[in-house]
């Protein structure tokens, strides 16, 4: 009869909803369920209206993407789970852009990316850790080195050691650039193989350790060898580095002594120390007046 053209399309979209259809043709228009509804939601709703009562999340994800990717048989009718620092606005058009220019990566949010990995235990988390799905700076991986350690905690390892290179990496060298070069050591401490990990803490260690003992820097010294459990050989080795690049010697000798490098301390003692010591002293004449 007709009679829906007298409905108000808020209240058409609700019995499409109740009647799970997310998209149904009226007299006078397209009642689409989801338009109005961000991703979160859109995946509810199919969950809780579009599947029957024993459908499981997987599910309710594999229909959701039909919806927000299309196909031959269904246009697409809703919104992609992009990260919510994207405009709302900006959506549709980014989405395109991005699958003409990166198919092989897609935009996604990392929430989108948590319920594919609680859906597929073996769901890839590389695309899950990388920096866009949380924020528009792709050098900010606070939250990416994090949720890897949450990862690991739940026997979630299936993640490429190269990856696992760029996540520490990545975020010792972010808290370097803040001043906290010191919680960069500990982040260096999570490298799994051990002959990088002492490579990469023993640099930081050359570049920031200071031959002028402040109240500060024996701070940093005492967390580093108490908590972080760091060899004091290791710093006084740094400090011996840095004070061969700056030319003091004498602090050069003091710190590969506490350091253990006897040889090398012994042969700068001789060649740089000992020899100025040995050098005879100028006899002073005098004379007599006669």
């Amino acid at each position: 009869m007709q009679t829906d053209s007298f409905i108000e399309e808020e209240r058409l979209r609700i019995f499409a909803l109740l009647a799970g259809k997310p998209v149904w043709q009226s007299s006078d228009s397209c009642i689409n369920v989801c338009s109005e509804l961000d991703w979160k939601r859109c995946v509810a709703v199919h969950l809780w209206y579009m599947l029957p009562p024993t459908a499981s999340v997987a599910d309710a994800l594999s229909k959701y993407e039909s919806a927000f990717q299309g196909s031959e048989e269904v246009k697409r009718y809703a919104c992609p789970p992009l990260p919510p620092y994207i405009d709302e606005v900006e959506l549709l058009g980014l989405d395109e852009e991005m699958n003409e220019t990166d198919s092989k990566k897609p935009l996604y949010d990392i929430c989108f990316h948590l319920l594919k990995l609680y859906s597929d235990r073996h769901y890839s988390l590389q695309q899950l850790l990388d920096p866009s799905t949380v924020t528009a700076n792709h050098l900010d991986y606070r939250l990416s080195w994090h949720l890897w350690n949450v990862f690991q905690a739940l026997n979630y390892n299936h993640l490429s050691t190269s990856c696992q290179g760029l996540l520490h990496a990545s975020y010792a060298a972010q808290l370097e650039s803040a001043g906290l070069w010191e919680m960069a050591i500990f982040v260096l401490l999570h490298i799994p193989d051990s002959g990088r990990r002492e490579s990469a803490v023993r640099e930081m260690l050359n570049l920031h350790c200071s031959l002028e003992e402040t109240e500060e820097s024996m701070e940093k010294e005492q967390s580093l060898t108490e908590k972080l459990l760091i060899p004091i050989q290791w710093i006084h080795q740094a400090k011996a580095i840095r004070a061969c690049r700056e030319g003091d010697k004498r602090s050069e000798a003091l710190h590969l002594y506490k350091a253990g490098h006897w040889n090398h301390c012994h042969r700068l003692v001789i060649q740089h120390l000992a020899s100025g010591l040995n050098k005879p002293k100028a006899h002073k004449h005098t004379f007599n007046a006669s």
